[in-house]
């Protein structure tokens, strides 16, 4: 009885006003989007297209993920500088299709917010990838969004509880919580499993109390003791659930293989990799090896400290460099460049590393994904 008020409970709370649209509408600016084409950028006023590319387009893209239509059933866009040579449109990519991507011009109203029903959009059906808003138009007009707002479908019972179902037993893998922290379904999702159990442990406690209350009686221990044991072996067993399904993935990832290969499969397989080239080809007494990183070594600590833990027992020297310095400009300096720098690059014509106005010349010893190794001459 105490579960029913509880599940009750809960769907009474999103059925009760538009909690359940507030909560899962899709809002930009607010949401993270992306620039594909044209110059476009988010301030106070709302994402501002300041110029379109050669082909007069501009794209933002607003979901990288799959998205299932059936849970948004429309879209309203607040526009001004809207002139009449520019056209908006969506650009997707059908999940279920093998084509390419697809695009649906928006209708312009006469004035107004461009606002429409998905719903009765025949193709806004199953998944789909890589949604983006397309503005068309000559390169140099520009304009300003002030909000682009997906709203969510208001979900009828058996959708609400299978989605409440699916956010509890999602898989989140692992993380360095995970051996002592349930992680407790989906982040930002309706209502987390732990919630719901202390909601039930409450609800089930003061039930008892009401009856016994009224009915009279001798009070008893086991009542308010068996709900709460009751929740702490529901929540134990969806943590175990949890380890296990990792477990699993971990047995399948590294179980037969020995320390290299293990390393190798790992999140650091790259990097692992990296370093045993770089400590073949330089003699484990060279001292004159100098790392250059992607950014900062404030933002690239990661890097840094595990680079320098796989370059092991070389010594690096200056590795919280991000730049030339022009300490490098002598013969026999190993430098290692690592994927990203966008200030540091090899010009092949040359032979000469060059960052702005300095160049220094060298041979390319090493290419790999995540760093290039070179030696001054």
């Amino acid at each position: 009885m105490a579960a029913l008020l509880g599940v009750n409970g809960i769907v009474g709370y999103y059925y009760s006003g538009n909690r359940y649209q507030v909560q899962h509408a899709l809002t930009w600016p607010g949401q993270p989007f992306g620039v594909a084409a044209g110059e476009i950028t988010a301030g106070e006023e709302g994402i501002t297209v300041s110029r379109l590319d050669a082909r007069g387009r501009g794209i933002i893209r607003l979901v990288g993920a799959v998205l299932d239509a059936s849970r948004y059933d429309r879209l309203r866009l607040e526009t001004s500088g809207l002139s009449p040579d520019i056209r908006l449109g969506l650009v997707w990519r059908d999940v279920n299709r093998r084509d390419g991507g697809r695009v649906f011009w928006l209708p312009r109203p006469d004035q107004g917010p461009i606002d429409l029903s998905l719903a009765e959009q025949s193709w806004w059906r199953g998944g789909l990838a890589d949604l983006a808003l397309m503005i068309q138009g000559p390169p140099q007009e520009s304009l300003t969004i002030h909000r682009i707002d997906l709203q969510a479908t208001h979900p009828s019972i058996d959708q609400f509880l299978t989605q409440l179902w699916q956010e509890w037993t999602l898989f989140s893998g692992w993380t360095q919580r995970s051996i002592n922290f349930l992680p407790a379904g989906k982040r930002h999702g309706l209502i987390s499993p732990v919630l719901t159990i202390a909601i039930w442990v409450l609800v089930s406690t003061l039930l008892y109390v009401a009856i016994r209350w009224r009915l009279g009686g001798k009070w008893r221990f086991i009542p308010f003791v068996a709900p709460f044991m009751m929740g702490w072996v529901l929540l134990d067993a969806r943590w175990q659930w949890e380890i296990a399904q990792q477990l699993d993935i971990t047995r399948q990832k590294y179980a037969g293989k020995d320390s290299r290969e293990k390393r190798l499969v790992s999140e650091d397989g790259q990097l692992f990799l990296l370093a045993e080239e770089v400590k073949k080809v330089i003699p484990v007494d060279e001292k004159d090896l100098a790392m250059i990183l992607p950014n900062s070594w404030e933002k690239d600590q990661y890097l840094l400290y595990h680079m320098r833990y796989y370059l092991s027992p070389l010594s690096l020297r200056g590795f919280y460099k991000s730049e030339l310095t022009g300490e490098e400009a002598y013969p026999g300096v190993y430098i290692l460049i690592l994927t990203g720098n966008k200030r540091v690059r090899w010009d092949k014509n040359n032979e000469v590393i060059q960052q702005g106005d300095m160049t220094v010349s060298a041979e390319q010893i090493l290419t790999l994904p995540l760093g290039n190794l070179y030696r001054t001459r």
